[in-house]
């Protein structure tokens, strides 16, 4: 007999560990990331945080906590709050429309969180070094002072820098945004998915009446 609300847990404790597989080597990039900057650029440092915000995003953490919530949450539910809980997979499906609903959502989430196989997050440093080494020069005082000397004041080399950093935590903006909904939507479906699972349970089946020596 197959349990679909442990087969659940399997299953959210099985998403936790992809994404922390998955995102390992990235959050070590970040981690690394996050030490050097304040000493390799610490002007730049400067001027992202004029803008209110921190050289390393902590929403790139929301993935796992989001996992990690939901696999405690449901496992505290089956094994202590109702734990003399069960759901045969073949009484769901004595059910035709819970059946169906309950296929078509799995089938929904088991199909999302594949894609996420193929997304994963990187920290390119080839890129990313370059680009901040030259806006970090160009933000020296004697460089910023140069530029605007010998433009009259038109052109300021800081000023280029700051005009730059806004763009881009701005398209960094949208895109975490962009991110977050794809989180966001992995995360309702797989709770849709536990809470039908739950209410089946609730609604169809019957619950002991005497829970003395239930484990």
């Amino acid at each position: 007999m197959f349990d679909l609300l442990s087969l659940y847990e399997y299953y959210l404790v099985l998403v936790l560990i992809v994404n922390v597989g998955l995102r390992l080597n990235y959050y070590r990039n970040c981690v690394a990331f996050a030490r050097e900057f304040p000493d390799r650029w610490p002007r730049m440092l400067e001027i992202i945080k004029e803008h209110g915000v921190s050289a390393i995003d902590l929403s790139i953490l929301v993935p796992v906590a989001l996992a990690f919530a939901m696999a405690l949450i449901h496992s505290i539910c089956n094994h202590f709050v109702w734990g003399y809980a069960t759901l045969p997979i073949s009484e769901v499906f004595g059910h035709p429309l819970c059946g169906i609903l309950i296929v078509g959502l799995a089938g929904v989430m088991l199909y999302n969180d594949w894609l996420v196989l193929r997304r994963t997050s990187t920290l390119d440093r080839a890129e990313t070094d370059p680009v901040l080494n030259q806006g970090e020069l160009a933000s020296h005082p004697t460089i910023d002072w140069a530029s605007r000397t010998f433009t009259f004041g038109r052109f300021s080399t800081r000023r280029m820098v700051e005009e730059r950093v806004e763009e881009t935590l701005t398209e960094h903006a949208a895109e975490m945004a962009e991110r977050m909904k794809g989180w966001m939507f992995r995360s309702a479906i797989r709770l849709a998915f536990g809470l039908t699972c739950w209410m089946v349970w609730a609604y169809y089946l019957k619950v002991p009446e005497n829970l003395d020596g239930v484990p």
